[in-house]
């Protein structure tokens, strides 16, 4: 890889040759093919075959290999936590196994240019030491740290903190740093610029050089295969060494297969250990068994949650319908005792809107009060232990008035929706049979819309913007119930059955979060939120 320069002469160069190289060089200026330089290139080849091969599991593209998360998290000896998926722990030392060949992995990110600089000459480096190929014994690999989550946690593992980063997994274990500096200066910066290999990670190192010169890359990686070969050597023993060498010139030497390709993803052996068919304990099937058993526990919690949900919802109808039959007449003294409806129909009921408007019910909110006293010292002690009170009695923060508020403006809004599908589905009916000519523009169908319900119920065509401007307006708080329909107005009197009315009772008590800041009291729910979350 270096480059050897031609020795120059003291001969004279005539014109004609400056003039050709003139002309070659304006020529190579004006070519846009050619202007391009060896990166632009190598950049657009990755940038389509990226594209063209836009899949999870790992590829091979000439000597190099393009791992995804499953592959990484095997040479490195990694799982997923049985706590949190998002997190990679290191297996038992009996299952982190050699694979049988070395790899070198390039951590990069797409947004990385320094990435993209070294790319042609590692992809270089790969032909030249033909990775991929069992007479090699290495594979080179590239890792996108920032593709999705799990590869971000792959790396953090991998300790990746810098881009590109270059590590090694050979046979052995690898020492980046001595003691004694890691102890004074610490082991990120006794290591290098890249920072130390994890502990964790025995057979993997990283390249601390400067990955700007390939050369320094290239010997970099020849010199950590050359330390694992070492140690390949070292751990099958002298004496069989010796022996083989000794007997070895007395018979023909046999191919150990030099020819073909070594696996593309997981190799099998480690495929084996991870499945729990190695000579360890099986930590990776037992990891897979514990996040299954967690995946169960929550989906049995999300199933009790929603039986729980569709339990109180129909014990929720059934107070419904039973109010409706059969409304709930208050006692003297209790909010709408003096507010019957009017002209209605046996059974009698309470015109709650009435009642709203007689109690200024519409102006009530969730703030909690507290009592005045004659005394400034038990007033200012009431307001310090204004958060401990209001936890321990929810009920006192909230009045009947608030709660009827809250109840009266959820069913209005769930009637008042029921009327506006209603009318708007038998419009639709009928433009289905409409001709092309006469059929409406579609800056005219809310203007129609509206006027069809407000012939059906006027109020539920001023209750949107009533609503938005939380009932501020006066035409927006009606002396007596505002609907047509009598039986939407015996609908909204449910609010004042002892049952529906614990339910937001509980339910708005839930919503609001009392917290003590400097003696004073926060209310989190703002008026107007209904307890059935429509409101």
């Amino acid at each position: 890889m270096t480059i050897q320069r031609p020795a120059t002469s003291g001969v004279p160069i005539p014109l004609s040759s400056i003039l050709a190289v003139a002309l070659l060089v304006l020529l190579h200026q004006s070519t846009p093919a050619h202007s391009a330089s060896y990166y632009d290139q190598y950049s657009s080849a990755q940038q389509q075959q990226s594209t063209a091969y836009a899949i999870e599991s790992s590829r091979r593209e000439r000597n190099l290999d393009h791992w995804d998360a499953d592959t990484l998290a095997a040479y490195l000896g990694l799982t997923t936590s049985p706590e949190d998926d998002a997190e990679y722990v290191p297996l038992p030392p009996q299952e982190d196994v050699y694979a049988g060949h070395d790899a070198a992995i390039l951590f990069y990110a797409q947004w990385c240019p320094n990435c993209h600089s070294l790319a042609p000459n590692y992809d270089a480096i790969g032909t030249i030491l033909e990775a991929g190929s069992v007479k090699s014994n290495l594979i080179m690999a590239l890792f996108d740290c920032e593709k999705d989550a799990t590869h971000m946690a792959l790396c953090k593992a991998a300790g990746v903190k810098n881009y590109p980063t270059v590590m090694y997994i050979g046979s052995g274990s690898y020492h980046d740093t001595d003691p004694i500096t890691a102890r004074v200066v610490g082991r990120d910066k006794s290591a290098g610029p890249m920072g130390a290999t994890p502990l964790e990670l025995r057979r993997a190192v990283k390249f601390q050089g400067d990955w700007r010169y390939g050369d320094q890359v290239l010997d970099w990686i020849k010199a950590m295969r050359g330390l694992s070969r070492w140690h390949r050597l070292n751990t099958e023993g002298w004496l069989s060494v010796l022996r083989r060498g000794m007997f070895g010139m007395f018979r023909k030497p046999v191919a150990r297969g030099k020819a073909g390709s070594l696996p593309v993803g997981v190799p099998p052996k480690l495929a084996d250990v991870r499945a729990g068919g190695g000579s360890g304990s099986g930590a990776v099937e037992a990891n897979a068994l514990k996040k299954q058993v967690k995946t169960l526990e929550k989906e049995m919690e999300s199933y009790d949650k929603l039986i729980e949900t569709s339990n109180e919802a129909v014990l929720h109808a059934s107070y419904t319908i039973d109010s409706l039959l059969l409304p709930t007449k208050p006692k003297d003294g209790e909010l709408g005792a003096d507010c019957m409806a009017e002209g209605s129909s046996y059974p009698p009921f309470v015109d709650v809107f009435a009642a709203l408007k007689k109690s200024n019910g519409w102006d009530a909110t969730a703030e909690p009060s507290v009592a005045a006293t004659d005394g400034d010292a038990e007033g200012a002690a009431l307001g310090a232990n204004a958060a401990t009170a209001a936890s321990a009695s929810a009920e006192s923060k909230l009045s009947d008035e608030y709660i009827l508020r809250s109840c009266v403006v959820d069913l209005t809004l769930d009637y008042c929706t029921r009327v506006s599908t209603r009318v708007t589905t038998e419009y639709l009916d009928e433009l289905s049979n409409t001709p092309d000519a006469e059929y409406p523009a579609l800056s005219e169908l809310d203007g129609l819309l509206s006027a069809r319900t407000e012939e059906v119920e006027h109020y539920c065509v001023d209750f949107d913007k009533c609503y938005v401007d939380e009932f501020k307006e006066e035409s927006c708080r009606p002396e007596k119930c505002p609907f047509k329909n009598e039986v939407a107005c015996r609908y909204t009197a449910n609010c004042l059955d002892p049952r529906i009315k614990k339910e937001y009772m509980d339910a708005l008590s839930g919503k609001i979060d009392t917290k003590a800041e400097g003696g004073k009291t926060a209310a989190s729910t703002s008026a107007g939120t209904g307890a059935w979350g429509v409101v």
